[in-house]
Parts: structure tokens; sequence; C-alpha cells
């Protein structure tokens, strides 16, 4: 059985937010963040975060992200499920704060598939430790 490869989505919040889902408000700061999600096998699903699919009706916690902040990088991590994927980023509690409940309804592992990036780090030194970590 193949295993489904996964995305990491750089996203940034120019201000501080609220997330409106269809049944949570989500707050968040000003900054940016990684949401990892399910690639499935062709990786169809980013087309629909970029825009290159028919109009989107709001759906996914994702989706109501993407409209109020800007999506600035996508990285596909081939290979590694996104349940995997969220529990080895979640647990550097150094580099990244949970935001409890976001798009995390099917996952019983993980609290989160949102993780806001701590203030004190530059892109580079994440982008170098995220490949740090999957490569290990």
């Amino acid at each position: 059985m193949k295993i489904k490869s996964s995305y990491i989505l750089l996203i940034y919040c120019h201000d501080h937010v609220n997330i409106k889902t269809r049944a949570k408000i989500f707050t968040l700061d000003k900054g940016f963040y990684i949401y990892i999600g399910s690639c499935g096998i062709n990786c169809s699903r980013i087309l629909r975060h970029i825009g290159l699919r028919r109009k989107k009706r709001l759906f996914w916690h994702i989706d109501y992200l993407l409209e109020r902040c800007s999506l600035k990088k996508i990285m596909i991590i081939p290979d590694i499920d996104e349940i995997m994927l969220t529990k080895l980023l979640s647990e550097d509690k150094e580099l990244f704060e949970e935001i409890p409940g976001f798009g995390s309804s099917d996952d019983h592992v993980n609290k989160t598939h949102l993780l806001k990036i701590r203030d004190s780090y530059e892109l580079i030194d994440i982008e170098e430790r995220l490949l740090t970590k999957l490569l290990k």
C-alpha cells in the first residue's frame, strides 16, 4: 500500500484576524503559520488552495483561513501521511505554537493541523529545520 503524500502551506496573516468557520471562531495573531494537509495520491487538492479549480465554496477550515490570510508557499512532502507529519512538527514547541481544533476533526492523534511559527525565527531557519526533521 502506497503512503499518501502530505503538503505544508506557509501562510501569512497580515493582521490579527478572527476566522469564522461553520462551527467555530479561531483568533489568530499577525504572523506566519503552517498548515499540514493530506495530498492524496496526486496532490490535486492543492489546486483548490491556489485557486486553479472552479470557484470553491468555503468548506474546510483552511478555506476560511485562505480567505483572510495570504498563501506564501506550498511544500509537498512525499510518502508521509498528514497525521505523522503533523505529530512530528507539532512536537517542536520551540518553533511552533498549536492552534487547537483547526483542521483536525478527523485526526484523533493531533490537536491541530495549524501551527503558528514563533516570532523569533526567520523563514530561512524554518525551512532548514523542517528539512532537517523530515530527513531524520
